[in-house]
């Protein structure tokens, strides 16, 4: 498959509209912290704010520190303990709208990698010029792509062990998830999932508040249906 480069335009797609504040993060804490989406706002946050450590410290990117992801998937993973989130099964290459203002280069949509089983995107590894020309992939824009998404395995397969052990390093973990209007009331299913599945690790969650309209859009861009739950809880 060929990709032609086009001039990126891209615009940010950080629209949270809270900033926590959080104790500056030393390895002696004993804690850490780790995003869990929907999109990288929480983990640019959780470093400006001293709430995660910083790669100097020895942080490893995890799974959704840099895709566009949400709630019900998250969820899902967990359950799935990940099994089919580098699933070539479930990724597909699926083109943006015309219409949007990202994702959309000289008004062409961009080709975005898609996880099917869970609604995800992955802006960051797919065959779009702006990070193909700053990273310097090896293969050139399909790096990600190519020989049915090996180099996408190779990535998120580290990404999951590196959450992995950070869940299981002793520390007590904050989990920073962006979503409009959420609260602990709001996520039984992930608290029970995590509890289920790391009965040992100390926790608690970071909320930040997000763009209901914008998170709505992405939603269904995500192909969620318009009656499933977390597109109405929205009430738009």
């Amino acid at each position: 498959m060929q990709f032609q480069r086009r001039k990126s335009k891209r615009k940010s797609v950080r629209k949270n509209k809270e900033r926590p504040v959080g104790e500056p993060v030393t390895k002696s804490t004993g804690r850490d912290a780790v995003s869990i989406g929907w999109n990288c706002d929480s983990a640019v946050t959780g470093v400006s704010t001293g709430l995660r450590s910083r790669r100097c410290d020895g942080y490893k990117t995890c799974p959704f520190d840099l895709i566009i992801s949400n709630y019900d998937g998250v969820v899902q993973c967990f359950e799935d303990d990940f099994k089919y989130f580098c699933d070539p099964d479930y990724l597909q290459l699926v083109q943006m709208p015309s219409t949007l203002k990202h994702f959309c280069t000289d008004g062409v949509g961009d080709m975005i990698i898609y996880n099917a089983r869970y609604k995800f995107f992955f802006n960051h590894e797919s065959p779009n010029d702006e990070y193909f020309v700053n990273e310097r992939w090896e293969k050139g824009m399909g790096h990600f792509v190519m020989n049915n998404y090996e180099e996408f395995i190779k990535r998120f397969s580290r990404r999951i062990e590196n959450m992995r052990e950070l869940l299981s390093s002793g520390k007590h973990i904050t989990f920073i998830l962006t979503r409009p209007e959420t609260g602990l009331e709001d996520i039984p299913e992930l608290v029970e999932i995590i509890k289920t599945k790391y009965r040992s690790l100390e926790f608690d969650f970071k909320f930040m508040d997000f763009d209901k309209q914008y998170y709505h859009d992405f939603l269904l861009l995500m192909k969620f249906d318009r009656e499933d739950r977390e597109v109405t809880r929205l009430g738009i």
